[in-house]
């Protein structure tokens, strides 16, 4: 019936294909990986050492990050509100934090250091007045009311004659 019952699967494969199971097959598998995951120019060609050596550095990279978080600022909405949730373990530095909003963006100055400035784009639309904030558990909540219709100006275009 079939003609390699005892090789048949996966027992002493070099075996069964030969020596194209060890190279042609290779180069095959590395050819289609190569031209489906997209790699950066150069990245091709990279030796096993020289691979080694960008995952150290990234490893590294990785710890420095892990030994200093990075700055974020989250939000979230309600039905009703906008809130932005702003990092600050030292109470200290609260006065020296600035927010400033418009309907659709936010801006945070002095925090992490006095001359950062963040901007945040709002996921609504939020009214001009009501905002009010909360300092607790090393976090500022600033709560931003949504605006409950969007403001249209229209424009008069009339026939010239």
């Amino acid at each position: 019936m079939f003609p390699f019952p005892s090789k048949f699967p996966f027992k002493d494969m070099q075996a069964f294909f030969g020596s194209a199971y060890t190279g042609d097959i290779a180069k095959y598998v590395q050819d289609a990986v190569s031209k489906s995951v997209p790699f950066p120019a150069g990245m091709q060609s990279l030796k096993p050492d020289a691979l080694k050596e960008l995952l150290r550095t990234v490893q590294t990279k990785a710890n420095d990050l892990s030994k200093s978080p990075p700055f974020v600022i989250s939000m979230f909405e309600t039905h009703d509100d906008v809130y932005l949730k702003i990092p600050i373990v030292d109470p200290a530095k609260l006065s020296a934090v600035k927010v400033r909003y418009s309907p659709n963006q936010a801006i945070v100055e002095g925090i992490p250091s006095p001359e950062d400035q963040h901007i945040v784009k709002l996921p609504a639309l939020v009214r001009k007045k009501g905002a009010s904030k909360e300092y607790r558990d090393q976090i500022l909540q600033i709560k931003l009311p949504k605006a409950k219709t969007a403001s249209y100006t229209e424009i008069l275009i009339e026939d010239e004659e």
